[in-house]
């Protein structure tokens, strides 16, 4: 690297002493250390940088005759601008070499204090204080903000619980991630396929709020969008999909959920707390299966049935 730069710098020289402006050339200076700050007519201008040593050196720098030299704005002496000989340019690029050679880039010298505040932060994270603080605020949000199911508001939705018909066991869920950057249109096509299952045990899930937690706006409005039987349909007499869609967190983090649309079925879910997030790491989960891809979720469900040969969702897929 300081070679390129040395022969950079060389060729430049060159090229201006040729054109026929004022000579480039070098001039002593009383230390290694001072650089080149600026040049005005026959001044030149060296700065310290760093720390000097009492080694002799020498400066480049473009100007003629007798050139007066500052050192840190002060002046120091006058002295004959020597013109670059061949011999100078081969002692430039040995020095530029040997340099090159034992250049070493300085470690950071606060890298273990990062260290211990980055294990500092992830301690306080995973402490059971700040995970419940976690999972009440996320409870809180889904008892004052989602309180009310769509079904309380259009008398047209079918009430969900002890009358729908269930597959699943109890202790078994089907979660389907998805994101709100997905195409209106799929997330339409996955809600009519929850529907259709008519099961309380199959959730939509989404990462967090459209938008950030700032403004519940956007995600009521996404969620409405995709709950309409009819996406023509506007107004509250709109009839809504029967389905539940969670903002959680948690169950992303839990079952490993890097991309979407995916569908983890779940089974031995017993939560530790029953108003808690299922996604808690408290609660215990027997076995799970994943899988990804821009696919209908009978279709995902029926690939989680061949390799795990469950009887809970053949019974699902057959009675849809």
């Amino acid at each position: 690297m300081l070679r390129r730069i040395q022969l950079s710098l060389i060729t430049a020289t060159l090229l201006v002493t040729t054109a026929g402006y004022a000579a480039t050339g070098y001039i002593d200076t009383p230390d290694e250390c001072y650089l080149l700050e600026k040049v005005t007519g026959n001044q030149i201008y060296l700065k310290a940088a760093g720390k000097c040593e009492g080694r002799p050196g020498r400066a480049y720098a473009e100007a003629s005759g007798t050139v007066r030299v500052f050192l840190d704005g002060n002046f120091w002496r006058e002295q004959e601008l020597t013109p670059l000989a061949i011999p100078d340019i081969e002692a430039s690029l040995k020095k530029a070499q040997k340099l090159e050679s034992t250049l070493k880039i300085p470690q950071n010298i606060h890298a273990s204090s990062m260290v211990k505040e980055a294990e500092k932060l992830n301690s306080v994270y995973q402490s059971p204080k700040f995970q419940k603080q976690l999972n009440d605020e996320a409870e809180r949000l889904k008892k004052e903000v989602f309180k009310v199911q769509p079904g309380e508001y259009y008398s047209e939705v079918p009430k969900q619980g002890k009358t729908a018909a269930a597959k699943l066991a109890g202790d078994e869920r089907v979660y389907l991630f998805i994101s709100s950057s997905m195409p209106m249109a799929t997330i339409r096509n996955y809600v009519a396929s929850v529907a259709r299952f008519r099961d309380d045990n199959i959730v939509i899930v989404l990462r967090g709020f459209v938008g950030g937690m700032s403004k519940i706006g956007p995600t009521v409005q996404f969620t409405s969008a995709a709950l309409k039987e009819n996406p023509l349909c506007e107004g509250r007499d709109c009839t809504m999909h029967p389905v539940s869609f969670v903002i959680d967190p948690l169950l992303f983090r839990r079952y490993g959920v890097m991309r979407v649309p995916a569908v983890v079925f779940a089974k031995g879910v017993t939560p530790a707390a029953p108003e808690g997030s299922e996604g808690d790491l408290a609660n215990s989960v027997s076995s799970s299966s994943t899988i990804y891809g821009d696919a209908s979720l009978e279709y995902m469900l029926d690939k989680i049935r061949q390799d795990t040969g469950s009887a809970s969702l053949k019974g699902l897929l057959a009675k849809r």
